[in-house]
């Protein structure tokens, strides 16, 4: 597949970039800042000061951050102005939290250390006032994590990164109360949700597979091993997701990009860039666009199936 670029940006080396919930991409520099960016055309929909460093989530309004922080939640305006904070255990370093907003924006789903030996927990806020709704116990503890919403909107599904191990969570909140299951995950990260919201991608840790999951029973529907699609190379990279309903993007560590059927995972085509493009770091959408970036340049690309 011949990949066609139709916007550039260039932002601070050493960002992150992220998938916005609902379509766009979050930049998130190093001097603590956040910028959300158009999903057509990389132009800036809204931009951020915050006041620390630590994972972040964008409300569904743009007007507002959760940030967690070593030691609390924040909720930060647009105008950089911390709305409320609630306090948690501190995280022991380098474990750190994540967050995601439900759908709606009425609440927020965090990870934060628990002072009992039950492992890390699941607070579910009211994000009006950061009022604690729901304290749900994980049964693990992680040393870093990724919250992502669910393509949906219903459930909240969360990447839990131990030391030894790995586990993948899914939360909704349901009559009052927080609903929520856990699964080992010991090789492999979860990459992305499928559009339609019954499967997931995880892409490998240790063994070199990339797997389909059912999101109901954790089910893998396909498994596809690095060395079928890479004969001799260094096997799958950790960046990949959902380029569109019927196709998975994945990248071969410092090697090339294949797409894939989301429901087997047969090899379809590599994805071929033109002359000096950025390749490292694919990130898919979902609707048919990806993005690439250079983090040590801060080149930042947005491509589409070319013609």
């Amino acid at each position: 597949m011949r990949a066609k670029m139709i916007a550039e940006r260039e932002v601070p080396s050493g960002s992150e970039v992220s998938r916005l919930p609902g379509g766009g991409w979050c930049v998130r520099t190093p001097a603590s800042e956040l910028v959300v960016l158009d999903t057509g055309t990389l132009g800036v929909r809204a931009g951020f000061e915050l006041p620390r460093g630590g994972p972040s989530a964008v409300h569904p309004d743009l007007q507002q951050v959760a940030v967690c922080g070593a030691d609390r939640i924040s909720l930060v305006g647009s105008a950089g102005e911390i709305r409320w904070e609630v306090a948690h255990p501190s995280w022991t370093p380098p474990g750190s939290g994540s967050c995601a907003f439900s759908a709606d924006g009425d609440r927020l789903w965090a990870v934060v250390p628990a002072d009992t030996d039950d492992g890390d927990e699941w607070w579910v806020l009211d994000a009006a006032t950061g009022g604690v709704l729901a304290r749900v116990p994980l049964g693990c503890g992680s040393v870093g994590s990724a919250s992502v919403r669910h393509p949906g909107g219903e459930h909240i599904a969360v990447d839990l990164n131990g030391e030894y191990g790995g586990w993948i969570g899914w939360g909704r909140w349901r009559d009052g109360g927080a609903d929520v299951v856990v699964h080992e995950s010991p090789h492999g990260v979860l990459a992305d949700v499928h559009p339609r919201g019954d499967r997931c991608l995880t892409t490998p840790i240790e063994a070199d597979e990339l797997t389909v999951r059912n999101i109901d029973d954790w089910s893998a529907e396909a498994v596809r091993a690095g060395d079928e699609v890479f004969p001799g190379g260094e096997g799958f990279d950790l960046p990949g997701g959902y380029l569109d309903g019927d196709r998975v993007m994945a990248k071969e560590f410092a090697g090339r990009t294949g797409l894939f059927t989301a429901d087997t995972l047969e090899l379809v085509s590599f994805v071929t860039y033109p002359r000096g493009a950025i390749e490292e770091l694919p990130l898919p959408d979902g609707r048919g666009s990806w993005t690439t970036f250079d983090a040590d340049t801060g080149r930042l690309q947005l491509w589409r199936r070319g013609e």
